[in-house]
């Protein structure tokens, strides 16, 4: 895959050095020319979907958005769009729409199995 060095980690908890966030970090300073995102802790995550990708889905909806989901990872899409379907609305004399959250009961973990399969 286009030169990538995937390594999957077992599940730890944050506090452990061994969880994937402290791994990639370690990684990325012990590499050379390595960049390290931090996409969890960095806004510019959600700032860029807030900017762009929210944007984008009002313009082309003429701000008629009755729903909007993802799935989530970081969280950044979920939390800048979110951010914009709530607060454009009422700026431009228009309604919110209602935000719902769903969080699973039962997670599942890709811990230890091979999601390609």
């Amino acid at each position: 895959m286009i030169g990538a060095d995937l390594r999957l980690v077992p599940a730890k908890p944050f506090r452990d050095p061994g969880n994937y966030v402290h791994v990639s970090r370690r990684l990325a300073e012990e590499t050379e020319n390595a960049v390290w995102a931090n996409q969890f802790d960095n806004t510019a995550n959600r700032e860029g979907h807030r900017t762009t990708t929210a944007v984008e889905i009002w313009k082309q909806l003429d701000g008629h958005v009755d729903a909007f989901t993802c799935a989530c990872g970081t969280g950044g899409t979920l939390a800048g769009v979110a951010w914009v379907l709530v607060s454009l609305p009422s700026r431009q004399g228009a309604s919110a729409p209602k935000l719902f959250w769903q969080i699973r009961k039962d997670p599942v973990s890709m811990a230890g199995s091979n999601p390609m399969i």
